[in-house]
């Protein structure tokens, strides 16, 4: 049984909203977006996953930076074999927090494991709570997490990723995630609206005539 004895039951969203202009300034080709719609097995193994090549499998594949698993409750791997460290919002240590769409994920973030604040947690991995406290996930929902890994390149990268849970934390799908490829932070849920995708493809389409 999930202690909550220590718990805050006070915290302020660090971002409730997020405006065109931040979808503008995300749409550009360092942010990498992948839909998914993978479910998560309910089991120990879970699904082990790399977000750069997207390998996937119920054992490890090269270079992954993600686990989650879990047969009733839903947690991350937390050896020291994957390289992603998750926000952290709540009041444990560890916690894999659910964070607000338009937070902030970035190095200004702290890495610690001091309660109360907003930060990376220390440790690799962590645990998802659904027990109705700051930072807990909820049922019959999506929830988005933040995290930094390491590239293939060893540089740390920021990004965010999307789960849907159902009725219990053993009914998860993996939805989508993103993350900027070159180094620069990134917001929660936020991706390149479909008319700035076009207009990025039509820009390369005129720079390669004007060199023809």
């Amino acid at each position: 049984m999930k202690s909550i004895s220590n718990r805050l039951g006070v915290h302020f969203a660090a971002c409730a909203a997020v405006t065109a202009g931040v979808v503008a300034s995300q749409a550009d080709a360092a942010l990498v977006y992948h839909s998914l719609n993978q479910v998560i097995p309910a089991n120990g193994d879970g699904l082990y996953f790399n977000l750069v090549t997207q390998a996937q499998d119920s054992g490890p594949v090269a270079g992954w930076d993600m686990n989650p698993y879990g047969s009733t409750s839903l947690s991350f791997y937390g050896s020291t074999n994957p390289t992603a460290h998750f926000v952290n919002i709540g009041a444990y240590t560890g916690e894999v927090s659910a964070i607000a769409q338009g937070f902030f994920i970035s190095s200004a973030l702290p890495t610690n494991n001091t309660v109360g604040t907003d930060r990376f947690n220390s440790t690799k991995g962590g645990t998802v709570w659904t027990d109705g406290y700051t930072g807990d996930w909820s049922l019959d929902a999506t929830n988005i997490i933040g995290f930094k890994f390491t590239g293939e390149l060893g540089q740390t990268l920021y990004g965010w990723a999307r789960f849907q849970l159902g009725a219990s934390e053993a009914e998860r799908t993996f939805i989508d995630y993103a993350y900027d490829n070159a180094g620069g932070g990134v917001y929660a849920g936020v991706v390149p609206a479909p008319g700035a995708l076009a207009l990025i493809g039509l820009a390369g389409f005129a720079a390669r005539r004007r060199r023809a």
